[in-house]
């Protein structure tokens, strides 16, 4: 569905876009974008990532921590209506709130981290039964966008998802750590001496993003920082 999307033009695609707010929900006929002017000029901003990597203390320790830095783009604690962007992209194959917000969280990310020594994007992997499910990786979605706009090189070959994992929202830090151990593998040649961007579409307790970082920088990645469209941590 979302590559038919792609390739209807603009007029016929307004007609089946919804014409309201996907935040506020509230009527949205004077703008062909799905998030409304006033939701998106009281975006709740996101910590900035020195916040985002000292919460994840709570959850880790320190020198389990494999990411040097955590950029977001909203923060679905002050709001919570925030959260039907993630869910549009993540459950209803809806790819235009990405469009209109990923720009955004490359600004962001220009803004809190040098980028000159970052040359790779990748997505936090679905697992192949997921995926296939789904029909797409939200985060793939996302880390496209990214790609454009930081001029980055994009990939979906160096991180594979072994197993089917469970949410990890509900566990706590030993069965969080049992339930994501080997759940990754890396394409070892093309990840060495990378510094990469890691891409998922919410952080929550950080956990997928760093064991998959874990996994990145045993194989010789040099560096590794994350990128998410929504901190669902506390602030």
């Amino acid at each position: 569905m979302l590559k038919t999307l792609y390739n209807l033009p603009n007029a016929a695609l307004q007609l089946l876009l919804p014409k309201y707010c996907i935040v506020c929900e509230e009527e949205n006929y004077t703008s062909n974008k799905q998030i409304c002017n006033k939701c998106l000029i009281n975006l709740p901003v996101a910590p900035n990532s020195d916040y985002i990597l000292n919460q994840m203390t709570d959850k880790f320790d320190r020198d389990e921590i494999s990411i040097i830095g955590a950029t977001s783009l909203i923060s679905s604690s002050k709001d919570e209506r925030y959260m039907n962007i993630i869910y549009k992209l993540k459950y209803n194959d809806f790819s235009y709130p990405a469009e209109e917000l990923t720009p955004l969280l490359a600004n962001k990310i220009k803004k809190e981290h040098e980028l000159s020594n970052f040359n790779l994007i990748i997505p936090v992997p679905l697992h192949r039964l997921k995926e296939r499910e789904r029909g797409y990786n939200q985060s793939t979605i996302i880390g496209k966008i990214l790609s454009k706009e930081l001029n980055i090189e994009f990939s979906e070959n160096i991180l594979f998802r072994n197993r089917y994992t469970k949410t990890q929202t509900k566990l706590n830090k030993d069965e969080r750590k049992q339930n994501l151990e080997n759940a990754f593998t890396c394409n070892k040649e093309l990840a060495k001496m990378k510094n990469i961007i890691i891409v998922d579409d919410v952080f929550t307790t950080g956990a997928s993003i760093n064991t998959a970082s874990q996994a990145l920088l045993q194989v010789g990645a040099r560096s590794v920082i994350s990128a998410t469209m929504v901190f669902a941590g506390e602030k």
